[in-house]
């Protein structure tokens, strides 16, 4: 092995070369559960997989052709060409999965796609022209890849989801967007266009309020929106990524709602797998697990909306068409020809059912639609378990669907089946040896139970049926003499059975020990019978002995102790020993193990996954982990302990602790998982991960063979391998749901010999028991008899005892009697009678907690009452501000009711915020003179009129004096400036130029403070004259101004004069403020809203009133009517039917929730009666006495009515008189007293006495006053009465004219709810168009802002080279007096020419390592060498008569010159090119402003194409004829009013624009009026003009003659004063001096701080230095300790030798004891001179003198 190599571990096992050992026979079976798995590619013929299999099945006639997929692989998913000449696999593999494309019918390889995903494919599918093609690969990578597959090129890709994807499918409208649906998500994608390139990108759907849902059917619609199906059977409707709404269905007649209040879930009881869009998108199609095909009309969910409250929308269903009982639906496919549908049956078949026509579907004709019976059947999901059978070629299935089949796998055909309960865990077969016939079978069940069974000609029979466990079974087994049975459920229990024949007798269960959390895998019964063996996740092996029979009783129960023994093992296999090689002088040497430089190793322990007997009694044991399949005795127990004792300390094993494998019969790289031992004990099967399947020969054990792998190698597994009778074939199942059988090897397909269930034995004579569910385990069954029993003896006891008290009673009330009967002071009281008071005492307070328990019974149904009203006011009540109520007239028929207003949603409150803060920012604006920008919040809306005013006036904005521009009386021109009070102004100007000399005046304190004050008064003086000739400048007319003026004020006139232009007119041009919008029309829409609601509640407020004041005039009136009544008492007239007013219950509908008793009285009364009514009805359903049921009925009804008829009325009277006479005495006829005939007398005499004239007068009077005041009352009633309905008759009035209003608002409403759906449609496109605008304009802003920076660069470069040319020709000056002053004479010329001639410019480095110093630009190479042509200088040499020092110094000269001129160059060169950046700026500039202004065109043509589209909508107008004037020639009103030649106008427009004309004409009148009289004044002003002028050119010569006089020439002033004295100069001399005295005061405190540090640091100078004496001292200290410490070495060593060269180990001991002390002493010397050196460390040991360092 060379050095670098590194090194491989040798094998544990060896095993030969990989064969295969079988030949694929027939399979049975389809995958029922796969996705989009069932496509029909020709006619009767359908592409399926399964496991590893392509299948082709005629559906028809059952015949299937098919082919294996990858080796060790499986079939992800297929896909068929939508021309059907093409079919797609795409593959499961450990190891680059490819897609392949074949043709069809031919079956070739076309096309191979490889590198889409890692190990297979999970969808895949075709686009609508079938050019391109989708997959979607599994995990780990779940990438979704769009192929060019003619080319076998990637065309995109991208991460679909985190989790499985079962769908995928191109829109059939739109081929760039696709949809992907899978476990718990849905996304959109589309391949997108970008700067970049072709993109794929995804959107995940967000499904909001709803739960997250796995989605496998979908469809597209024309506009992109999708509707998927969902777990919970509901149809989701999706808009973009987000949920649009939830369909539901519309209940058909009769059917109850299970879902909503009055709708149910478009499928039921399942998840809804198929969403297609059929008769050319007309119809949407959908099928769930419900077993229905359900149509649904595109139009009706297309425009499907939610009510705002919940997210539901119910749709109708068309037809619907029950595919069969049972059918779960789980893929559909449309049949070649078009005329029907396939469907796969998650249940286990495939179906057919008819294709309908649009017309059958929206047809009221229902068509006939008849369950579909099953074309093809097998197994639903995977076999979970099959065994082939003892004396035949049959085999019997059990899968997760609950069903026993049983299967011929030569025909391929199934006999019969069995349905129960549970699914199937495993099958096992009587021995042959016990059951000859070969029908008896055990059957093991998910539920815990267990049956025993038998095949029969045409079914299963069922002889037993027991259920040992409450928990799932894990499996069971059989002894080998068919006698015992142990069953061992996922509870850790274990249940032992007697076996006799088919019947199992349960005799008791145990729990395994250490099953608590970690229940056994597997077990088998050892060769004896003596006991079994369980298998456990940890590696434990328990043999667990059965139970003596007797010792279990089975009236107490079924449970004892289990008795075990724990199996020692070793799991795997020692490597081999180490060699040994004795080397020369004698020693052994291991050689070194290869696993010494490899990983640490795996050494389990590893869960036993099976444990089987073989042939000899060994056994089989399976782990899981790679090659670990042992055979073993299993011999090596412990008694009551669950293993073997762990290894010693020492950590030698001791021999025979455990036993060793016998031999390895696994296969390299396989886990091994399950084995099966061949019915003739000559063949073994083991069944391996990824679907390996091993056969081994008994007699040649070490031989093994691979069967063919026909299962799912990816995701599959192989439940069950078994070999027939005559060890002729194998067969296996898997979790894929195929049945397959291979032949063993050489044995041909035609030797197998075919059943024939006929010749099965007749087992009539037994008994059948139907497969019916097992409730209850053994023990749970016993416990529950063990209570019926307990109950039934209890009830017994009852039952005696109250016989016993009957008889007291009876004995009790005997004595009653007799004390009854007793006479005088024989009969007892009844308190003395009492046997026991404290038991009536008990019997009341048992009565109240009685009455108690009752009034809990009814806490649910009044609380789910209460709760359901609460959700009644809730939705109809609590939601309004006002609900109806009437108010009604006291004598006329009037009545006025309020309008039902509801409140404001949280949205509308939270835009009403939102709209508010916008108009009061709007109003705030405008306060502030600014106009308002932006949106406006009110703006946007259909018509084109102007802005009118209240009046209906066109209405403008403010001038500068405050009118209003375009109004009436507003104004139309602007006047010039008037010309008087200019003196005001101008003594102003000068009031403030003093108080600002003042404040500088102030703040100048400096020295030369009399000068500049002088100086200031100058200038003040000319600053005075200034600017009183800058206002007369001003007041210079300019016709350019009134130009400007003119021209704003005639675009302020044309913008709010008022557009009459009709919007369908091609010149009407829609403002940016009226730009409809869908944000713009939802502010119009909220604020109309508003208006309406507040109308509502103002009306309302003040019909609450008007109600207000009708109760309190009812007590007036109330109260004046009782008087009346007391008054017609008196004077004894009929008075007493004045009625009593009060509100009706309609009046005050707040009060219908308030309740009473007589309200509960009344509605027990209703109840009541609708009882009896059902109760007639049900006695009238039979029949006999309908007639008479119906008659009481009606009569009860009447008697109701009139309260003295009928039972109940009578009853309720006699119960209404019995309250009364206990409260009132009573009245009834009865014996006078003598007292009230004495009364009576008395009363007659009083009434027949005669009055005298004064009483009959004084009668009289009183008579008349009460006449008076009853007359007086009655007026102020009926006046009363009158006021209130006049003033109702006004209420009712105004209300219908509100109400006609509100009516045309809502209609408004709707019209702008229309207006904002429309523009809904168009958001995208206005924002995508306002972005681009937006994006432009910042792009121009940004190239004005580079534009800006060039110019200010070009104008700081231009400042700069300006500069540079001052100073050059300072240079230039400074070297020609140079020059002429200093150089001699004779050299002048020859100096001259050096100063300025020009030198080569050196570029200068960077740094020094660069080499390109003497590089120059070709254009300063040309220059030089023109310059040192025309000169004639090669040599600069400085001429003898100049001194050095001054040709030094002129060389200075003309390099200042040239440092001039070089900058000067490049400033010119940077110039140019920021002035060609700017040019290119300018053109890029002009782009885009031609691009804005495309922009803008598309806009203005986008907003008249919305226009258009809004003006479609029709609107509604009210108008009377009074409002209609027709301007035709004729001027009569035409026939109709629905012609295009017709325009509504208003008659106030008309007048208005009228009135207008005039009012222009008066306007041009005035006009030229005002301009005569300009014309005069202009001329008058001219003459003036000219006399100024000349007068100011007389002062111009005077003051030019006055500066001659005195200086010479005409000078500034202003300069010259500056030039005098400088306040610039002076106030910066006057701060300097300031900020010196600041800093000379910051010097000297920073010099007292040197100072203070300086004697710091010559202190510190001192002290290092005594340190570095001291640490000299110690260095000469060790120097000295050293060389002692050397001789006493030596010295010790020669006396330890003694003059001998050879030390003694004691010797050597102890000098290494010395030198080690010694290296400790040098080491803390080391650190203490360590410390010493350092600068200001701390010494921790004391200081040693130097006298004491000797001793």
């Amino acid at each position: 092995m060379a050095p670098g190599d590194k090194k491989v571990k040798k094998p544990l096992h060896e095993y030969p070369a990989k064969t295969f050992g079988g030949t694929l026979h027939h399979y049975v079976g389809h995958d029922s559960l796969r996705r989009n798995g069932f496509h029909c590619i020709a006619d009767n013929v359908a592409i399926t997989a399964a496991g590893n299999v392509v299948q082709f099945v005629n559906y028809q006639t059952g015949v299937e052709e098919s082919f294996s997929g990858p080796e060790g692989g499986g079939i992800g998913s297929v896909c068929v060409h939508p021309t059907r000449k093409y079919f797609v696999v795409c593959e499961k593999a450990p190891k680059n999965p490819r897609v392949v494309v074949y043709e069809y019918p031919s079956k070739k390889q076309a096309y191979v796609l490889n590198g889409g995903a890692t190990l297979g494919f999970t969808a895949c599918t075709f686009n609508q022209s079938g050019t391109y093609l989708a997959t979607v690969a599994m995990e780990p990578d779940y990438t979704l890849t769009i192929w060019n597959w003619k080319e076998q090129k990637t065309v995109l890709r991208n991460k679909a989801f985190g989790s499985d994807v079962y769908t995928i499918s191109f829109s059939p409208f739109n081929e760039g967007m696709l949809v992907s649906s899978g476990l718990g998500h849905i996304k959109f994608w589309t391949m997108a266009e970008t700067f970049t390139g072709l993109k794929l990108q995804g959107s995940v759907g967000k499904f909001g309020r709803l739960e997250i849902s796995d989605v496998t059917g979908y469809t597209t619609f024309p506009d992109n929106k999708v509707v998927s199906g969902s777990e919970s059977g509901s149809l989701l409707l999706w808009e973009g990524n987000l949920v649009k709404c939830e369909l539901v269905r519309e209940l058909r007649d009769g059917e109850t709602a299970t879902y909503g209040a009055d709708f149910n879930r478009c499928h039921e009881n399942g998840n809804v797998e198929v969403v297609d869009l059929i008769e050319k998108g007309r119809i949407v199609m959908s099928g769930g697990s419900d077993g229905y095909v359900r149509y649904w009309t595109f139009a009706q969910i297309d425009v499907a909306e939610t009510n705002g409250v919940d997210v539901h929308s119910i749709i109708k269903c068309q037809k619907e068409y029950f595919v069969g009982e049972g059918v779960r639906i789980k893929s559909m496919s449309l049949g070649v020809n078009g005329d029907h549908w396939v469907i796969l049956d998650a249940a286990g078949s495939v179906r057919r059912i008819p294709y309908w026509s649009y017309d059958t579907i929206v047809g009221e004709v229902a068509p006939l639609a008849k369950p579909a019976p099953a074309l093809l059947s097998f197994h639903s999901g995977a076999i979970r378990t099959s065994r082939s059978s003892p004396t035949d070629n049959t085999v019997v299935t059990g899968g997760d669907d609950g069903t026993l089949r049983l299967m011929d796998f030569i025909e391929k055909k199934e006999y019969y089946r069995l349905q129960l309960d549970a699914p199937v865990i495993r099958i096992e077969f009587y021995p042959p040896q016990v059951d000859p016939s070969g029908t008896l079978f055990i059957a093991g069940f998910q539920d815990g139970s267990i049956r025993t069974l038998r095949k029969g000609r045409t079914q299963f029979f069922v002889i037993n049926a027991w259920r040992p466990h409450s928990a799932s079974l894990i499996s069971f087994a059989l002894d080998k003499a068919a006698k015992q049975l142990y069953t061992v459920a996922k509870d850790g229990t274990a249940f032992y059975f007697t076996v006799d024949g088919g019947n199992l007798k349960p005799i008791g269960y145990c729990r395994l020990p250490g099953s608590a959390h970690r229940p056994p895998q597997c077990l088998e019964w050892d060769g004896a019978g003596t006991g079994c063996f369980f298998g456990y996740v940890n590696g434990n092996i328990l043999h667990v002995k059965p139970p003596v029979v007797d010792s279990i009783d089975h009236e107490i129960g079924y449970e004892f102790e289990a008795v075990f023994s724990g199996v020692g093992y070793r799991q795997k296999q020692k490597p081999p020993e180490k060699s040994k090689k004795v080397l020369p002088n004698g020693e052994i040497e291991e050689s070194s193990s290869d696993d010494e430089d490899l990983d640490e190793v795996d050494n389990g322990p590893w869960a036993v996954q099976c444990i089987r007997r073989l042939p000899d009694d060994t056994f089989l044991v399976a782990l899981k982990k790679e090659e670990l399949a042992y055979q073993y005795h299993l011999t090596t127990q412990y008694d009551g302990q669950e293993g073997p004792p762990p290894i010693p300390a020492t950590g030698i094993d001791p021999p025979g602790r455990v036993e060793e494998p016998i031999q390895n019969l696994c296969f390299r790289d396989t886990v091994p998982l399950e084995c099966q031992v061949s019915y003739s004990g000559e063949n073994i099967s083991i069944i391996c991960e990824n679907s390996v399947v091993l056969t081994r020969p008994w007699k040649g054990i070490a031989n093994v063979m691979h069967a063919a792998q026909i299962h799912d190698g990816i995701d599959g597994l192989v439940t069950a391998a078994s070999f027939t009778f005559d060890d002729r074939a194998l067969v296996t199942s898997g979790l894929d749901g195929l049945l397959v059988s291979q032949t063993i090897g050489s044995v041909a397909a035609a030797e197998l010999v075919k059943a024939n269930i006929t010749t099965y034995p007749e087992f009539a004579d037994e008994r059948h028991i139907a497969a019916e569910p097992i409730v209850n385990s053994i023990q749970k069954q016993k416990e529950e008899d063990d209570r019926h029993r307990a109950e039934e003896a209890a009830l017994g006891k009852k039952q005696q005892l109250l016989r016993k008290i009957h008889l007291i009673h009876k004995e009790y009330l005997a004595i009653l009697d007799k004390n009854a009967n007793a006479v005088g002071g024989m009969r007892l009281t009844d308190e003395e009678i009492q046997l026991d008071p404290q038991l009536l005492e008990d019997l009341s307070s048992e009565k109240v907690q009685r009455v108690e328990t009752a009034r809990l019974d009814y806490t649910w149904t009044s609380a789910k009452k209460e709760t359901l009203l609460k959700k009644l006011r809730a939705a109809y009540v609590d939601n309004l501000v006002f609900d109806r109520f009437l108010v009604r007239a006291f004598e006329s028929s009037t009545a006025v009711s309020s309008f039902r207003t509801p409140h404001f949603t949280e949205g509308q409150q939270e835009g009403m915020k939102l709209l508010n803060a916008q108009l009061a920012l709007a109003e705030d604006r405008s306060d502030n003179g600014s106009p308002l920008g932006g949106d406006n919040p009110i703006g946007g809306g259909r018509s084109g009129s102007p802005t009118t005013g209240a009046d209906g006036s066109s209405t403008g904005s403010p001038n500068r004096n405050g009118s209003f521009r375009g109004s009436p009386g507003g104004g139309s021109r602007v006047h010039s400036p008037a010309t008087a009070g200019h003196g005001q102004d101008f003594e102003g100007t000068l009031a403030k130029t003093n108080a600002s000399q003042q404040h500088n005046q102030t703040l100048n304190k400096s020295a030369a403070k009399s000068q500049l004050e002088k100086a200031e008064e100058r200038k003040l003086e000319r600053s005075v004259r200034k600017q009183g000739y800058d206002e007369l400048h001003s007041r210079k007319p300019r016709g350019t101004d009134d130009d400007a003026r003119s021209a704003t004020e005639v675009g302020q006139l044309e913008a709010h004069m008022g557009d009459y232009v009709l919007k369908t007119s091609p010149k009407y041009i829609i403002p940016n403020r009226d730009r409809p919008t869908a944000e713009r029309k939802s502010r119009q829409l909220l604020l109309l809203e508003h208006s309406i609601n507040r109308l509502r509640t103002e009306f309302n407020f003040r019909l609450i009133g008007l109600r207000d004041l009708k109760r309190r005039l009812c007590d007036d009136i109330n109260a004046d009517r009782a008087r009346v009544r007391e008054i017609a008492a008196r004077l004894k007239l009929d008075g007493a039917d004045i009625p009593v007013v009060a509100l009706a219950p309609e009046e005050e509908p707040e009060k219908r929730f308030d309740i009473d008793r007589e309200g509960l009285d009344i509605f027990e009364k209703e109840q009541e009666k609708e009882r009896r009514k059902a109760e007639a009805a049900a006695r009238a359903k039979k029949g006999f006495g309908s007639d008479l049921a119906t008659m009481e009925e009606d009569k009860d009804d009447e008697g109701g009515a009139g309260g003295a008829a009928g039972k109940d009325g009578e009853e309720s009277s006699k119960r209404q008189s019995t309250r009364e006479s206990l409260r009132k005495p009573s009245h009834a006829p009865g014996p006078i007293s003598t007292k009230e005939k004495l009364e009576m007398d008395m009363r007659y005499k009083m009434e027949n006495l005669r009055l005298t004239e004064i009483e009959e007068e004084e009668q009289s009077m009183e008579r008349e006053l009460l006449q008076f005041e009853k007359a007086r009352l009655e007026r102020r009633i009926a006046s009363t009465i009158s006021s209130f309905d006049e003033k109702l008759n006004d209420f009712y009035q105004e209300r219908m004219k509100l109400e006609a209003d509100l009516s045309m608002a809502d209609m408004r409403v709707i019209l702008l709810f229309r207006e904002y759906q429309l523009l809904q449609l168009f958001k995208k496109k206005d924002i995508d168009l306002q972005v681009k605008l937006e994006d432009r304009e910042k792009e121009k802003r940004v190239i004005g802002d580079k534009s800006k920076v060039c110019v200010e660069k070009v104008n700081n470069l231009t400042q700069r080279s300006q500069a540079l040319q001052k100073r050059l020709s300072d240079v230039l000056q400074q070297g020609d007096h140079f020059i002429a002053e200093k150089l001699p004479a004779d050299a002048k010329d020859y100096l001259t020419k050096i100063f300025y001639r020009k030198v080569k410019r050196r570029k200068e480095a960077d740094n020094d390592e660069d080499d390109d110093d003497d590089v120059t630009s070709d254009d300063d190479d040309d220059e030089q060498q023109e310059d040192d042509g025309d000169d004639g200088i090669e040599e600069e040499v400085c001429p003898p008569s100049c001194e050095p020092e001054l040709w030094d110094e002129l060389l200075a000269l003309r390099a200042r010159k040239l440092e001039c001129d070089y900058e000067t160059q490049d400033i010119q060169k940077i110039i140019l090119q920021i002035r060609k950046e700017a040019s290119d700026l300018k053109n890029q500039d002009t782009q885009v402003q031609n691009a804005i202004n495309g922009c803008e065109k598309d806009i203005a043509s986008f907003q008249v194409e919305k226009l258009k589209q809004l003006n479609l909508l029709e609107t509604i107008v009210v108008l009377k004829l009074s409002h209609i004037q027709c301007l035709t020639a004729q001027r009569k009103l035409p026939f109709s009013l629905n012609r295009d030649d017709i325009v509504v106008f208003t008659q106030s427009g008309l007048d208005r624009l009228r009135g207008r004309i005039h009012e222009l004409a008066d306007l041009k009148s005035q006009d030229r009026k005002e301009n005569h009289r300009l014309a005069q004044e202009k001329q008058k002003l001219f003459r003036k003009k000219s006399k100024r002028q000349a007068e100011h050119g007389d002062w111009e010569a005077r003051v030019q003659e006055v500066q001659l006089l005195k200086f010479g020439q005409r000078i500034d002033l202003e300069k010259l004063e500056n030039i005098a004295i400088d306040r610039e100069t002076e106030e910066l001399k006057e701060a300097l001096r300031v900020e010196e005295l600041k800093w000379e005061r910051e010097l000297s405190k920073y010099d007292e701080k040197l100072d203070g540090l300086r004697q710091d640091s010559q202190q510190r100078v001192i002290e290092n230095t005594a340190l570095l004496k001291d640490l000299g001292a110690l260095r000469g200290q060790q120097h000295d300790l050293e060389h002692a410490l050397i001789e006493s070495t030596q010295t010790v060593v020669a006396k330890m030798t003694g003059g001998s060269r050879v030390a003694t180990s004691a010797d050597r001991a102890n000098l290494k004891d010395l030198v080690v002390a010694q290296q400790h002493e040098l080491d803390a010397l080391k650190a203490e001179i360590a410390m010493l050196r350092r600068k200001g460390g701390h010494v921790y040991t004391p200081v040693v003198q130097q006298g004491q360092a000797y001793k």
